[in-house]
């Protein structure tokens, strides 16, 4: 699909979107698991009905950044009114208090590891595909801004301007990676030479 001089910089390119959907992707469930169960035991505590439930339903729904923790506090809200007022309060507390602990704890760990995609920029970015591609948009937005992101960063700042010491190739330890690439060379030299 690519031409020969190229295809070691395009082996490049995709090793560094696979660590990055990767890493990503590891972040994420560990995020979501976290969530889970923080909510779980918080809902437990405060004796809302269906705690489990409601806490599986916020760490599943955590994986749409943004709207996902909204979108997964209605129902706990709603049965926590029914017990009382006050009960709603609390639950309303415990969901800020565990977005806060995960994305001031955990997503800063997490994104020591992959790209560092700016809030202002995923939330447009989540909009614009919402809009076009509708609820699954909102889902890929995140995992596409991240590849996106990594193609403009080699493709461009790397290859175009030239650039190839940046804030990015560090946050994806880029050492890891030229390793790898390293060794795909010396298989590709090793194949040529032995045609």
């Amino acid at each position: 699909l690519f031409p020969l001089r190229r295809r070691t910089r395009v082996r490049e390119i995709l090793f560094a979107i696979s660590d990055t959907l990767r890493w990503w992707l590891i972040g994420k469930v560990g995020s979501m698991i976290f969530i889970g169960l923080l909510t779980w035991i918080g809902l437990s505590i405060l004796g809302v009905p269906l705690a489990l439930t409601l806490g599986l339903i916020a760490g599943l729904l955590s994986f749409i950044p943004n709207f996902g923790p909204i979108i997964s506090a209605l129902p706990a809200l709603l049965l926590a009114f029914i017990e009382s007022p006050t009960t709603a309060l609390y639950v309303l507390i415990l969901y800020v208090g565990v977005q806060l602990i995960e994305s001031n704890v955990v997503t800063p760990f997490i994104e020591r590891k992959t790209v560092e995609i700016p809030p202002a920029l995923t939330i447009v970015f989540q909009l614009a595909l919402a809009v076009l591609v509708g609820g699954l948009g909102l889902v890929l937005a995140t995992p596409l801004l991240a590849v996106l992101l990594v193609v403009i960063q080699m493709v461009y700042v790397e290859d175009v301007l030239g650039d190839r010491r940046t804030e990015v190739n560090e946050k994806l330890g880029r050492v890891d990676i030229k390793e790898g690439v390293d060794d795909l060379r010396s298989k590709e030299s090793d194949e040529v030479d032995d045609n």
